[in-house]
């Protein structure tokens, strides 16, 4: 019979490694009962390979979330920076918007813009603008809906007029249920200002409002919201123009006062500027004299010193004039 082939790759793959390690550790310790410590080995060599395995495993998924905290708090970033990039980018609109309002000087520019930048920041496609008028109707008058002012695609709209009993629009107008009368306000006061009625049509084309829409061009799918606006100021087209007038006179007022401020301010700027001018020149003038009179104080101590100096030379003078004439007189007296 042929014994068994060993499978000596499979040995290598499974075991070699752990027998190897096993039996040099063995060599190495030379322990009593070297089978009895090498079996002890090889458990306590699998024991360490799982613990390890189990660490890799939780070190790799430790690693793998931390990625993924990472990859999120980046797309979190990026989002934070998109939606302050877009903040920005719709307060630069709205700032624009509102220095074209101080310019404006007709209704038709203010109502067109109004439609563009609602459009714009809204992302809305189209935006219309309608004005509630009454116009005669045999001997009666009815309501209807005049469109004022729409974005550049819909021009086509101010020529058209939505009837009272058409569409739904017409609902915004009705009072809501439960809803109290208006109070004038007290004189210097305004009443707190209301939500306006709205109407919303998720899509034009299904549901019962659908029945209702009316389409001056052909049906398209897409949302309909519109929102009741009431304003005091102006009845009508006419009367808002006859109004700008009056706000040009008072732009020109407060235009005429912040220029009365400003020359106020500048007066008082120049006065200071003259007053701190004249301390300057006062307390230069003081540093002057202070130092002329130091100066002065040095000249009139060096004339003391100088003085002193010469009265000192002339009492040495005196002395050698009464030396040499006595040693004069001395000679004489020797002569004779």
């Amino acid at each position: 019979e042929t014994p068994p082939v060993m499978d000596v790759e499979y040995l290598k793959k499974n075991v070699g490694e752990a027998l190897s390690e096993g039996l040099t550790e063995t060599v190495l310790q030379a322990p009593p009962d070297s089978v009895d410590y090498l079996g002890k080995w090889l458990l306590n060599y699998v024991k360490l390979k799982r613990e390890g395995k189990a660490k890799a495993k939780e070190i790799a998924m430790a690693e793998k979330s931390m990625k993924m905290i990472n990859m999120q708090a980046i797309s979190a970033a990026k989002v934070q920076m998109a939606m302050t990039k877009s903040k920005k980018a719709v307060q630069e609109k709205l700032k624009a918007f509102n220095a074209f309002l101080e310019e404006v000087n007709h209704t038709q520019l203010y109502f067109d813009r109004l439609c563009q930048h609602l459009s714009e920041n809204l992302v809305i496609p189209n935006v219309y603008l309608g004005e509630k008028v009454e116009r005669p109707k045999g001997e009666e008058k009815e309501e209807v809906l005049k469109y004022i002012a729409a974005t550049s695609g819909q021009k086509f709209m101010l020529t058209k007029l939505l009837k009272k009993d058409e569409g739904s629009t017409f609902t915004i107008f009705e009072k809501k249920e439960g809803e109290e009368e208006e109070i004038e306000p007290e004189e210097g006061k305004e009443n707190p200002p209301k939500d306006p009625n709205t109407l919303s049509i998720e899509n034009v084309l299904i549901g019962p409002a659908a029945r209702k829409t009316v389409f001056f061009t052909t049906p398209k799918t897409g949302s309909y919201f519109c929102a009741h606006i009431s304003c005091k100021a102006y009845t009508s087209l006419a009367n808002f123009d006859a109004a700008l007038p009056a706000i040009e006179e008072v732009k020109k007022a407060a235009e005429e006062k912040k220029a009365e401020v400003e020359a106020k301010q500048k007066e008082n700027e120049e006065k200071v500027a003259k007053i701190l001018e004249e301390l300057k020149a006062i307390e230069e003038a003081e540093q002057k004299a202070a130092e002329a009179s130091v100066e002065e104080g040095k000249k009139e101590e060096e004339g003391k010193k100088r003085r002193g100096g010469k009265k000192g030379r002339g009492k040495e003078s005196s002395r050698g004039a009464r030396s040499q004439e006595k040693r004069a007189y001395g000679t004489k007296r020797g002569d004779r």
